[in-house]
């Protein structure tokens, strides 16, 4: 059989509870030239739940390494067989369109692809930050988009660019995204087409929500160190910085509630207040993260 045009690639790690939803949104869609690679890491029966699925499209591949998300996305995308590689996280569903319109955009010319993002559980505050906030930094022009869910490349490309940065003594847990999207920004071709709209979940649970925040103050302190290489007494002197900003931040009260209630101008479903806890923890966890970070790379020296 000849190659499938898009190959949709899945790192996974203990994520039964969302596998068989996001497979169900790819199978659903209208262009089925495409396979599916299940990069997996799990302890729990995410494999059971792959296989159940019962597609001879859909692969479930065992992390061959120790590199954590950047580690399983390589290993993926030099096991695909398609033009395009889509990188998906295992909570990520696609409409019905999703593929047949991002094949458009390649057959134009496109080397990677920016869609947009919406999270589904905005009911609970955790969801509406989490979008209120993607909207405000994003669709306001605060921050440079390079990367998102649903992204999408060729592959000849990202192995190009050098694909997701690995060879570190610590896996980087956030921000790779970033730093790979630089790097396709400055080899290809970009196409921007926010009204194609992929969703996905934010944590309700305390824990995992907590946990989720902290892994991205984790990557901050992680590209600094691995990815720009900055001494150690620089990384250290940001890091004190941007925790007495936050302190003062949270401390005084008013910053975050005006900041709050930018985020419900952009959601104004929520009342602002409802935003105050989930703000607080994201920005808390945020410090707490980039400084076990910073003293795990101290051990590792």
């Amino acid at each position: 059989m000849p190659p499938p045009f898009f190959s949709i690639v899945i790192p996974t790690r203990n994520e039964s509870a969302d596998i068989l939803r996001t497979l169900e949104s790819i199978r659903d869609n209208s262009f089925q030239e495409y396979e599916v690679l299940v990069v997996d890491a799990s302890t729990d029966d995410t494999r059971e739940q792959v296989a159940r699925f019962r597609d001879p499209r859909v692969r479930v591949l065992p992390q061959d390494n120790r590199e954590g998300r950047c580690g399983a996305r390589n290993q993926g995308i030099l096991a695909a067989q398609g033009e395009v590689a889509v990188i998906l996280n295992a909570d990520v569903r696609l409409p019905s369109d999703f593929l047949a319109r991002l094949k458009q955009h390649y057959d134009a010319g496109a080397d990677y692809v920016i869609v947009e993002a919406e999270v589904e559980n905005t009911r609970h505050p955790n969801g509406a930050m989490v979008q209120a906030e993607h909207l405000h930094l994003y669709r306001q022009g605060r921050e440079t988009v390079n990367w998102c869910e649903g992204y999408s490349c060729r592959r000849r490309c990202a192995i190009a660019a050098g694909l997701f940065p690995t060879g570190h003594p610590i896996p980087i847990c956030a921000g790779e995204d970033a730093v790979f999207g630089e790097k396709m920004a400055a080899l290809g071709k970009r196409k921007e087409d926010f009204s194609l709209v992929v969703t996905h979940e934010v944590p309700e649970e305390f824990e995992v929500y907590w946990d989720q925040r902290v892994g991205r103050g984790e990557g901050c302190a992680q590209r600094r160190v691995y990815l720009d290489r900055w001494p150690l007494w620089r990384v250290f002197a940001e890091g004190l910085v941007c925790t007495v900003k936050s302190a003062a931040w949270i401390g005084l009260v008013f910053p975050m509630l005006h900041y709050c209630r930018n985020l419900h101008l952009n959601l104004p479903s929520l009342p602002a207040w409802r935003f105050i806890w989930p703000v607080f923890i994201s920005r808390f966890a945020h410090e707490v993260g980039r400084w076990d970070a910073f003293c795990e790379t101290l051990k590792r020296l």
